[in-house]
């Protein structure tokens, strides 16, 4: 280790981040809030959409009781909210992740690669 150390002299390591790092996810910061937010209102709002839409054909179509109806509109609305926020959202993040990765300089992505080479699969 005392040889690799006198060969690399200048590298420092720490656990802070580095000038360019933290300016980049400053400048980041109000973008993934908005887009969580953003994510979140639409997963509450498409399964409401759905929910009503089921619940109108249940009982107008099959002519089933309005409380039965109801009562499976729910039950498929928080499982389609669920089902959105936990598989969906990731998802969403992933890619949206992979277009910011365009945006790094290549030299900080090359070693980023280097260091975590399974993180960007």
């Amino acid at each position: 280790m005392k040889k690799f150390n006198k060969n690399i002299k200048n590298i420092e390591f720490s656990d802070s981040f580095d000038e360019y790092t933290l300016a980049f996810l400053n400048k980041k910061r109000p973008y993934y809030k908005n887009m969580a937010l953003d994510f979140k209102k639409k997963a509450l709002f498409i399964p409401l959409i759905i929910s009503i839409i089921f619940l109108a054909l249940i009982v107008l179509v099959c002519n089933v009781s309005f409380v039965l109806s109801w009562i499976l509109s729910l039950i498929m609305y928080v499982g389609s909210y669920i089902t959105l926020i936990r598989v969906g959202y990731p998802y969403v993040f992933e890619n949206r992740l992979m277009v910011l990765q365009e945006e790094i300089d290549p030299l900080c992505l090359a070693v980023d690669l280097s260091v975590h080479p399974n993180s960007h699969e």
